[in-house]
């Protein structure tokens, strides 16, 4: 049995549910591909083909239990205290069986399945996605799976997705995956009819308090944000993609940044204050640190 490589979701700006759109929440984990031969074997694989069976054994015995041939599109999540936990996920990749054993036991991962691509003698590419979501759900009734196998909701009434962004977001879910319902099952395919993924967006306005790179031509913006007790602290940093900046008053090396996005890359950093730098990681990095500042 060939395993189908997963068909991918191409980013949209907005969303909206119609008479052939449904919606399902975008999970933060592991795209996996779940699946048991003929032969009886199972396996775990990676959105870019990675073998992942034996890092993720909680997910690999219940599978064996499922009639061959199987194949079902999941994500990959781990729970921790009611929130989706991605950076447990990464632990496990590349350890030996008796860490990932112990990895498993303390934060078992669980597998949404959102997709169904082989069953019985069944193959269900070339369908559509109704008749796949519908045969899904009968798996899940005819198996009685239970978790780690979970059934990914979904929707076509957008009272209920609007209900999932506010009460699941603060969870984790990233957004929406946008399903067409005519849309046959694209192995590999970005951007074709079926697939869109909106992603929930959070801005904040931050203090510009270090760059690296010249200060008219900054290559990384450091941010900062002032607390409730008016310590400036390190919020995150910015990669600057800009044609030109505005030169401050005066002239000179000095710039001011023009309006941007701040899409920041959080770190967690103890530290409050203005910025330092050095070597610090390679080449060219930076650190954060120094007495408390007032606004």
């Amino acid at each position: 049995m060939q395993i189908p490589e997963p068909m991918l979701a191409a980013p949209v700006n907005e969303w909206a549910l119609d008479a052939h759109t449904v919606a399902e929440p975008k999970w933060d984990g592991f795209r996996a591909i779940l699946a048991r031969r003929e032969d009886g074997t199972v396996l775990v694989r990676s959105r870019r083909g990675t073998d992942m069976t034996r890092f993720f054994p909680e997910i690999a015995a219940p599978l064996e239990r499922l009639p061959a041939p199987a194949v079902l599109d999941a994500e990959l999540v781990i729970w921790v205290d009611g929130r989706l936990a991605f950076e447990r996920l990464t632990p496990r990749l590349n350890r030996t069986p008796a860490a990932v054993a112990r990895l498993a036991g303390q934060a078992p991962a669980a597998a949404v399945v959102f997709d169904l691509l082989c069953w019985s003698d069944t193959d269900y590419l070339t369908m559509p996605y109704a008749r796949r979501r519908t045969d899904l759900e009968a798996l899940f009734a005819a198996q009685a799976l239970k978790p780690p196998f979970n059934l990914c909701p979904s929707t076509s009434q957008t009272p209920v997705a609007e209900q999932w962004l506010r009460d699941w977001v603060p969870l984790g879910i990233e957004g929406l995956v946008l399903q067409d319902t005519r849309a046959k099952y694209r192995p590999g395919a970005r951007g074709a009819r079926g697939w869109r993924k909106w992603r929930v967006r959070h801005t904040a306005e931050g203090i510009v308090a270090a760059v690296t790179g010249r200060p008219a031509r900054p290559r990384t913006v450091l941010l900062g944000r002032y607390d409730t007790t008016g310590r400036l602290r390190y919020a995150g940093y910015h990669q600057v993609h800009l044609e030109r900046l505005t030169a401050a008053p005066g002239g000179g090396e000095a710039a001011t940044l023009p309006r941007m996005p701040l899409a920041c890359r959080d770190q967690e950093r103890p530290e409050t204050g203005r910025h330092g730098g050095g070597h610090r990681g390679g080449a060219g990095s930076w650190w954060w640190r120094s007495p408390p500042t007032s606004p």
